[in-house]
Formats: structure tokens, C-alpha cells, sequence
């Protein structure tokens, strides 16, 4: 039998979302349940109709009520996979709903903008949400299955652990992640305090103008220096480095007389259907950087970062991918695990402690 996904869709009227609808109406997967168009619409129809997707317009109404739309949501069905559609001049409150929930997004008017189409965007999206909502389902058949504990056994949260291969220093840092990021690395970056640390560049799939304002997000909760890569940009300790939407990120052959290595940015086709990709940057780390390197594939769908992370390796890297239990989406790093590269599988909250209480910098 083929899986069926119901599907909520918000926008402030039938022609500002025709070009989605045509889309949605050919997915053979999808049921369409309802077409809402105001804010207590949207939850009335979250509430009855229960479905499996909700696509929502964040030009609807002002952005903290469509924020406060997203919230309220997630909060009747956790498990709702949320697609936000916003236009580019709506980056920051875009930023706010990943970060409350959404999955993912899609920009409606980006094509001078993005490498694909908004087309291409909302069919990546849906093929994020059918696999959240998949797992999910997965999920609560097993919980549903499984021996009720003793009302009298107490629940111990065990402690988090860190590798002994983390607690050392390093010299760079890398992140490679996509569907879940941006609220992934809220959590790893949140509260990081003064510690001493190298380097760390992050390459999440996103379009340009949002990765710049990830870039303002994690600067806010991390109180670090977090900024978008661009071409020279020095890999200087303490500092975050979000690689630009739009473009690959590459690091550099450290010259004679450079104190740090420095990034080339190019505006070359995606590769693994995305631009910017982990491999390009984590093969060029590979090929170039000479230093001791923790990456880190997160979340996200599809395989990129693989090929990367098995290059790193092979230059003497210390590599994690985040477990399927806290990924949205296990589709990068379960990838890099099903070809045995990563040297550890841990959880998000155990990668949080890596970076909280492990990782340091060299001298």
C-alpha cells in the first residue's frame, strides 16, 4: 500500500498559491486536505484535520503572528512537518520559524537568488517532510508496542559522555548539515561561553541571503564571532564561518607569510544538488588544510558530506555523525555510516557536550 501524507496548506488566497498547488495536486503521495487562509484557520485545521504536512505562507499576516502560527502548530501535533514559504525580504523571520519548528523552506521568489527553482525547493521539502513524517510514524509504532514500564521504576537520564577522541585540541572544526540545521545548531551553539576554540565552518543547505542571516542567529545565541564565508575570509580561532548560500565554500593552500588559512568562494553548478555542498568544502580541507580536524555530518537529506567525510578521514580527521534518534531527517549522516567513516555516532545533545566541554583549540 501506498503511504499517504495529508497535507494543510495556508496562503492568503488561490492565486499567490497556484504554482504550489499545481505541484502538490500531480504528488500522487499526497491527500490535500484544506486550503486556509488566516492564522486561527490554520489551527482550527491543524486541530481537526490532524495532517501529516502543513504549507504555510509566511506573507500572510506580520511575521510575529505568523511565528507565533508556526509555534502553536507544532505544539497540537509535535510531529506536523512545517514547510514555511517566504519571500527573500523575509529572511529573518524565516530564520525564526526553523528555529521554532519548521522543517523547511521554500522562497517563492528566489530564482535570481537560489541555484534551483521554487519548484525544485517545494519538491526537496516534500521529500523531507514524507521522510519526518515516516520516521515519526515509525516512532509511535513502537512506542505503541512497547512493555509499559513499572509506575514504581524510576527514570534516569544517564549522563552524557564525550569521546576521548573529542576532549583533545584541534585546529578546525567542520559542520556539515541540512533539513533540522538550523535549530540543531541553535542547540549546539546556544550558551557557548568563553571557551577557547579553533576555527569552526559550518556548510548548511540554504540559498542565499538566509545563510547570512543563520550567520546573525548564531551570533546572537552564541555570543561569538559568527560570520558569512566570502572570498579570503581568514579561518581565525573563536570565529564561526557560515558558508554562503549560492556558492561553494573551498579552503585555500596556506601561503608562505599567512598566519591562517584563508577560504576561496566560487559560483560553480550544485553538486549533489546542492550549492553550497560539504563535499566540495570538506574534499578541499582534505587536499589542503594541514591540522588536526573534527568534522561533523548532521542531519539533513540526501548523501552529501559522505565522500567528504571519507576524504577527511583518510587525512587524518576525527569524524561523528549525529544518530538517527535525534536527526529530522537521517539521510547525510546515515549515509556516512552505512560506508563506516565516521569514527563515532552520537546524539545531538552529546555533540552539544563535544562542543560545550571537549573540544579545544592548539596552541
Amino acid at each position: 500500500m501506498v503511504e499517504k501524507f495529508r497535507v494543510l496548506t495556508a496562503g492568503p488566497n488561490r492565486s499567490a498559491t497556484r504554482e504550489f498547488h499545481a505541484s502538490l495536486e500531480k504528488d500522487g503521495d499526497l491527500e490535500l486536505t484544506a486550503l486556509v487562509h488566516s492564522e486561527s484557520e490554520i489551527l482550527e485545521g491543524v486541530r481537526s484535520l490532524e495532517p501529516d504536512i502543513l504549507l504555510v505562507d509566511l506573507g500572510m499576516s506580520d511575521a510575529d503572528e505568523a511565528l507565533s502560527t508556526v509555534k502553536s502548530a507544532k505544539a497540537i501535533l509535535p510531529d506536523l512537518a512545517v514547510i514555511v514559504v517566504s519571500s527573500v525580504l523575509e529572511t529573518n523571520i524565516t530564520m525564526k520559524a526553523l528555529a521554532a519548528g519548521a522543517l523547511e523552506y521554500v522562497a517563492k521568489d528566489s530564482e535570481k537568488l537560489h541555484s534551483t527553482t521554487p519548484k525544485e525547493q517545494l519538491d526537496s521539502a516534500l521529500r523531507s517532510a514524507k521522510t519526518f513524517v515516516s520516521k515519526a510514524r515509525g516512532a509511535e509504532r513502537s512506542r505503541s508496542t512497547r512493555t509499559q514500564r513499572s509506575h514504581n521504576e524510576a527514570d534516569s537520564k544517564p549522563s552524557v559522555s564525550i569521546p576521548k577522541q573529542l576532549e583533545g585540541d584541534f585546529d578546525l572544526i567542520l559542520i556539515g548539515i541540512s533539513t533540522g540545521g538550523p535549530s540543531a545548531l541553535e542547540t549546539i551553539f546556544s550558551k557557548l561561553g568563553d571557551r577557547d576554540l579553533p576555527p569552526i565552518l559550518i556548510v548548511q543547505h540554504m540559498g542565499r541571503l538566509f545563510t547570512n542571516q543563520l550567520a546573525a542567529t548564531l551570533a546572537r545565541k552564541s555570543g561569538r564571532t559568527v560570520q558569512e564565508a566570502w572570498r579570503q575570509s581568514e579561518l581565525k580561532p573563536n570565529s564561526i564561518y557560515v558558508a554562503p548560500g549560492g556558492f561553494h565554500t573551498e579552503v585555500r593552500v596556506r601561503t608562505p607569510g599567512e598566519e591562517h588559512h584563508r577560504l576561496r568562494v566560487v559560483e560553480d553548478p550544485p553538486v549533489n544538488g546542492f550549492c553550497p555542498s560539504v563535499d566540495v568544502t570538506w574534499q578541499s580541507v582534505a587536499r589542503h588544510f594541514k591540522g588536526k580536524v573534527a568534522a561533523f555530518i548532521m542531519t539533513g537529506m540526501g548523501d552529501d558530506g559522505a565522500v567528504g567525510l571519507q576524504h577527511v578521514r583518510e587525512s587524518g580527521a576525527v569524524c561523528v555523525a549525529q544518530d538517527e534518534a535525534s536527526s529530522v531527517v537521517w539521510g547525510m549522516p546515515g549515509a556516512a555510516v552505512r560506508a563506516g567513516t565516521p569514527h563515532h555516532v552520537l546524539s545531538l545533545d552529546e555533540i552539544r557536550a563535544a562542543f560545550h566541554k571537549g573540544l579545544g583549540r592548539s596552541k
